[in-house]
This record gives C-alpha cells, structure tokens and sequence, in this order.
C-alpha cells in the first residue's frame, strides 16, 4: 500500500539523519538505503534521499562524484536549480 510505504520512508529518512547527526555514518548510509528501496525513479524524494546518501559517503570518503549522477540529473530534469546546484557541490566535493 502507498501510504504504508510512504510513512517507513519517512521514518528511514528520519532515522538515518538521527544516525548522520551522531556520526553514526555506517547506520545512516543503511537507513538511506532501505528508504531509497521504497522510492521509485523520478520521485523527488528520492532525489532528496540520494543527497544525503551522498553527504554521508562524502564523510566516510566512500564512492566518487558517480554516486551523485542520478540526482544530478533528476534534478536537471526536473528544473530544481536549488537542489542541482547543491547535486553538483556535493559531487565535486569529492574531488577534494
């Protein structure tokens, strides 16, 4: 059901920023993750979600700039130039 699935994404979200603001990276990164299990393609949720997962990995000096394409271009299409632009921050970021 669509709500159902809706409110465990929004208590995953919930609880991986629990776990990202006390530098539990490793449980914040799997929350992040079971929460973008339930998000499809194109939802701008998701493309919220891939953020974070992103700034999680940048502090864990995890994956490259590849990790941030599907919300660069998820916001691109969507004409959010906010949220590009800080797609596009995030992913340059780990060129440092």
């Amino acid at each position: 059901d669509h709500h159902n699935r809706a409110a465990i994404e929004l208590f995953l979200r919930a609880a991986g920023d629990r776990a990202y603001s006390l530098s539990a990276s490793d449980s914040a990164l799997a929350f992040y993750a079971s929460a973008l299990e339930l998000v499809p393609p194109g939802d701008p949720a998701r493309l919220e979600l891939l953020l974070r997962r992103g700034r999680v990995l940048l502090v864990m000096g995890g994956e490259g700039p590849e990790v941030m394409t599907e919300a660069i271009e998820g916001f691109r299409a969507n004409g959010n130039a906010e949220e590009l632009s800080t797609a596009l921050s995030l992913a340059s970021s780990f060129a440092w």
